[in-house]
């Protein structure tokens, strides 16, 4: 995993940026499903615009990843 550092007023946070492989390994999905739901829009990443790699920032992955909770059953 990379680490950028990223300044808002003035301010420095860590911001933890997988690449593709990373993101495969951190979320067990294949690398050929991750650029599907990239290319269909249906994943946050980040594409330099002269570049051809892409990024994913970790918490809105975690978020993504998160997003559709299922109750249980004690919850219906």
């Amino acid at each position: 995993m990379k680490k950028i550092t990223i300044s808002h007023n003035g301010e420095d946070s860590k911001t933890v940026v997988f690449t593709v492989d990373e993101l495969v390994e951190y979320s067990g999905y294949k690398k050929s499903y991750i650029y599907k739901l990239a290319h269909q829009r249906k994943i946050p990443h980040y594409k330099p615009p002269f570049g051809r790699k892409l990024f994913f920032k970790k918490d809105e992955v975690d978020s993504w990843l998160t997003a559709n909770r299922q109750l249980m059953v004690s919850e219906l």
